[in-house]
């Protein structure tokens, strides 16, 4: 690839839905803590509320076998983007 050139790449959530509160939704299933996540969180609410004209909600539901340590959000010089996580290695079992 040409270095002068950017990566364009299509993003692809694993979900998006308006639910019965009127919310925006957007959904992400991940396994492992790559530490790329933060950043393609940023990219989604970007790419989405570009696309639809409004707020998203966001929330990463981690399900891998090694403790989480994905951030909550973003951070650079400029930019701080924040989203929820719900770790489900200590969600209770009923």
């Amino acid at each position: 690839m040409d270095p002068a050139q950017p990566d364009v790449r299509s993003l692809q959530a694993d979900l998006v839905a308006r639910c019965s509160d009127g919310i925006l939704r957007h959904v992400e299933l991940q396994i492992t803590n790559d530490p790329a996540i933060p950043f393609r969180m940023l990219e989604y609410y970007v790419g989405l509320q570009s696309s639809l004209r409004e707020r998203v909600n966001q929330t990463l539901f981690y399900a891998g076998r090694e403790p989480l340590r994905i951030p909550a959000n973003y951070e650079s010089d400029s930019t701080l983007h924040r989203y929820s996580i719900v770790n489900l290695r200590e969600t209770s079992r009923a």
